[in-house]
């Protein structure tokens, strides 16, 4: 018994690691895995015409259908058309499917094959969707700031510096609420325009407290802010700051309810193809 001690004793004793083993990937690395697979799939040559189509079909419209020094047709197509309808529509195409579409792919187990938790998972992926958006979003900018100047619009510098900050919190909580949609149900789109309908247009267009749920109000507010789309719209500034808090607090609350319904949900394949 005292020679077997004897012996354990003279064993060569190796230092233990005190760095432990990270069976999680950090969320920096999660976070640079993502964004190359997102900018391989996003820039490959079959979505290039479909790239190109996104960011120069709207400003080449506007280009060629406004005459120089004709300021409401131009404000019109940026803030009707572009900043209120086709932003929150490309925001629920963009993020709607970002896991949805991988549920119905059965595709969803190879990205998870690493030991990440889904709710990890979601923000990874919503942060490379939205920051795609932001992109596009700020080449649009730009290419309205050019048009702007080539058309001899009137203070449209200001305007679309304007646009660039109030269409960050645009992207941010559209995004939000469509990756919350595209894990409620398959048919993301028709419950997105469901929304739209219900709150952005209907319930946001009631005089009285309760259109603080329409996000595209507080956009409104925000954009108030410029004297000449505040001229045009009638759109008041009053109440700004509140709006810049709710539309930061809608974000958190969407991104929440989407990582608590992915965490504690169970998707099955074969349900969620039918």
């Amino acid at each position: 018994m005292n020679a077997h001690i004897d012996n354990a004793k003279d064993q060569p004793q190796f230092p233990r690691s005190q760095t432990p083993i990270q069976l999680e990937p950090g969320f920096g690395r999660a976070l640079r895995g993502m964004a190359l697979i997102s900018w391989k799939t996003k820039t490959s040559v079959k979505q290039l015409p479909l790239l190109l189509a996104a960011v120069l079909t709207l400003p080449a419209f506007c280009f060629f259908t406004i005459n120089p020094g004709n300021d409401r047709p131009f404000y019109r197509w940026i803030i009707d058309f572009y900043l209120t309808f086709l932003l929150p529509l490309g925001c629920l195409f963009s993020c709607g499917g970002m896991v949805r579409d991988e549920l119905q792919a059965d595709t969803l187990g190879f990205l998870l094959c690493r030991p990440i938790t889904r709710a990890r998972f979601l923000l990874v992926k919503y942060i490379c969707e939205s920051a795609w958006v932001q992109l596009l979003a700020f080449i649009n900018a730009l290419l309205f700031l050019f048009i702007g100047f080539f058309r001899q619009i009137p203070d449209s510098h200001n305007v679309i510096l304007s646009l660039m900050g109030v269409q960050v919190l645009a992207i941010l909580v559209f995004c939000a609420l469509s990756s919350l949609l595209g894990l409620i149900h398959q048919k993301y789109l028709v419950l997105g325009l469901i929304y739209g309908f219900v709150v952005e247009l209907g319930i946001g267009r009631i005089p009285t407290n309760i259109n603080s749920l329409s996000m595209t109000n507080h956009v409104q507010r925000l954009m108030g802010n410029s004297d000449i789309i505040n001229s045009i719209y009638e759109w008041s500034p009053k109440g700004s700051v509140a709006s810049l808090f709710i539309m930061v607090g809608a974000t958190v609350l969407f991104l929440s309810l989407a990582c608590a319904l992915l965490t504690f949900k169970e998707y099955h394949h074969s349900e969620e193809v039918q």
